[in-house]
This record gives structure tokens, sequence and C-alpha cells, in this order.
């Protein structure tokens, strides 16, 4: 269980990068803005996402297991 809680620890450990755009454009439209910068982010982690998302199913189904063995 230890190395799961470990892999989901790596995974979850994202570097945020954010675009250097000129406060003037920022400004002018910042909703765009936030709507570039979210789906860059997801664009460039998605297959982090998604092994994290395996991972935590594979986890919970297996501390079920657990739970259940116990009963």
């Amino acid at each position: 269980m230890v190395e799961y809680v470990k892999k989901l620890q790596r995974l979850n450990n994202i570097e945020l990068e954010i675009p250097q755009e000129p406060i003037d454009s920022i400004i002018e439209n910042p909703k765009e803005y936030a709507l570039n910068f979210v789906e860059f982010q997801v664009t460039k982690n998605l297959m982090k996402y998604i092994e994290a998302q395996k991972l935590g199913k594979t986890f919970a189904l297996k501390n079920m297991e657990i739970k259940d063995g116990e009963k």
C-alpha cells in the first residue's frame, strides 16, 4: 500500500509554468489568459492525471479487499 501512496505523491508533484504575457494583454482579456493557462497545464500533464486516476482506483480496490478480509 505504501508503494501506491509513493507513486501517487510522485504523480501529484507537478510544476506549473505560468505563461509570460504582457500585462496589458492579460488585463484586456483575463478570461482568455486563464483559459489558455488551464488548457496548457492540463494538456502538459494529461498523462500524469490519467495514471494517477488509474493508480488511485487500484489503490481503493486493494484497500477494499483488505477491509473485506478483516471482516
